[in-house]
């Protein structure tokens, strides 16, 4: 039997349990994949900073600093 048009038996047979189950474990995910970009982020900044130090370095060579 299908609850259509019947709001009070539609919400009476949803099992709320598993949607909660659910929408915590995809706040999980989000949360995960944000950390995870916030990871490679701080990486590609580290990177970053490396490689402008070494281009300081070698232009302070050439310059006879």
């Amino acid at each position: 039997m299908t609850s259509w048009g019947s709001w009070v038996k539609f919400f009476g047979e949803l099992n709320i349990a598993a949607w909660a189950r659910f929408g915590m474990q995809g706040a999980k995910e989000l949360q995960l994949a944000a950390e995870r970009e916030d990871r490679n982020l701080l990486e590609l900044n580290q990177q970053i900073s490396d490689e402008w130090d070494e281009l300081l370095e070698r232009s302070r060579a050439l310059l006879g600093d």
